[in-house]
């Protein structure tokens, strides 16, 4: 089932979020870009603002368009939420006999309901779950922050000029991964999110929400958003024997310029705010 939720129910959703125990991580204007931040209500989201980005360039630029998600993919990404830089893992601490004690973390990690992921995200959370969770070694402390994740997706309908996921397969419809995915529509005066539930606990927070289901004229309306999105892709990647090319490329200058220090380091992931 495809559900319509109007964007003054909006609210309706995060709050829902809430009620079930998360702190609702989502986009948010700060310090001249869109970050990765809590936030507290629709109002927090970068309702009006577009990024333009280009090789080496990012800039904001405000519009007319009342549109939540407009903007593309920003400068910082989804995983200081699941795979923090730092982490108490376990406690040392003396025993009576002098030699140590070792108590692993008993804090379960916060619920994060993070709201306005993307395909191309939803794929690098994959690499990661690939690595921390199906290897011999399980990290526990990313599979408790992964399992306790709730992750709202939005489709893309606006590709930026440096965005390549239609060539590689990773978007710019999210097809998996997801609780929820939305489809943001402003046209013809309204505004409205076509959302699909990719799991129970996503039917559950939907059902909380009101919302009624969606035409099919509307769902429509909303495949053709996306699959244009896939035509207005700046890049593309050619992955024909890519693993030889890197094999191939192994001295190439290239990587020492990527592995310079840099003074550019991501912001830690917030605690969440206690709610009164």
């Amino acid at each position: 089932m495809t559900a319509l939720l109007h964007r003054a129910n909006f609210d309706a959703l995060l709050g829902a979020l809430c009620r079930h125990g998360y702190a609702v991580i989502g986009p948010t204007v700060r310090d001249g870009a869109i970050v990765c931040a809590e936030i507290e209500s629709a109002e927090d989201l970068p309702s009006g603002w577009v990024d333009d980005q280009e090789a080496g360039r990012y800039r904001l630029r405000r519009t007319a368009d009342p549109a939540l998600f407009a903007h593309t993919v920003g400068p910082v990404a989804w995983k200081p939420f699941l795979f923090p830089p730092g982490a108490r893992l376990l406690r040392i601490t003396p025993n009576g006999d002098g030699t140590p004690r070792m108590t692993p973390e008993a804090e379960a990690p916060p619920r994060y309901a993070l709201v306005g992921v993307r395909a191309c995200d939803l794929a690098a959370i994959a690499v990661q779950d690939a690595v921390f969770l199906r290897q011999a070694s399980v990290d526990r402390s990313y599979e408790d922050r992964r399992r306790n994740a709730f992750i709202v997706a939005v489709h893309c309908t606006r590709p930026g000029r440096s965005c390549f996921c239609a060539s590689t397969g990773t978007g710019p419809r999210a097809t998996g991964g997801f609780d929820l995915a939305l489809t943001e529509i402003c046209a013809d005066g309204r505004h409205y999110f076509l959302v699909e539930a990719g799991s129970p606990r996503g039917e559950g927070i939907l059902a909380e929400v009101p919302h009624r289901d969606a035409t099919p004229e509307e769902r429509a309306g909303a495949d053709e958003l996306v699959a244009r999105a896939a035509g207005l892709m700046g890049r593309s990647v050619d992955l024909t024997d890519l693993r030889d090319l890197l094999y191939r490329s192994y001295d190439h200058p290239r990587w020492d310029e990527v592995g310079a220090p840099t003074s550019l380091r991501p912001p830690a992931a917030p605690r969440p705010r206690a709610r009164r």
